[in-house]
């Protein structure tokens, strides 16, 4: 069964990798009607502030210039019930452990596949 999120939706990929970010772009292109791109955590904080009609933001830890954990307190801030997936190929320490127990905060390994990425996706945003 093909799913398909609700068209309505726009997602913030925080994702300093090109190569991460178009194959992410590629697995969400039939899903999602807005795919907004930052390229490291000051632009997500700022595309996010701009934008009031983001549904749900995928971090990366690595990022530029602002790390992904303080660019998720940052947005927590902004707009605490934003559902946010950390993705990640690194092993999570301690403090980034600590952040999932937060609300509406997951975590996805990478390499993930498009299954993956949608069925967390869906916990948060349902599958039409």
């Amino acid at each position: 069964m093909k799913k398909h999120l609700n068209n309505n939706i726009t997602i913030l990929v925080a994702e300093d990798d090109i190569f991460s970010y178009v194959l992410i772009k590629e697995f969400l292109n039939e899903t999602v009607s807005i795919i907004l791109h930052a390229e490291n955590g000051k632009q997500a904080i700022e595309i996010f502030k701009e934008n009031v009609s983001v549904d749900l933001v995928l971090m990366d830890i690595k990022l530029p210039v602002i790390n992904g954990l303080e660019a998720i307190r940052e947005i927590k801030k902004i707009r605490n019930n934003i559902p946010i997936i950390i993705q990640s190929a690194y092993i999570l320490s301690k403090e980034q452990k600590s952040i999932l127990n937060s609300d509406r905060i997951d975590y996805l390994s990478k390499p993930f596949n498009k299954t993956e990425l949608l069925d967390k996706i869906n916990n948060y945003l349902p599958l039409s």
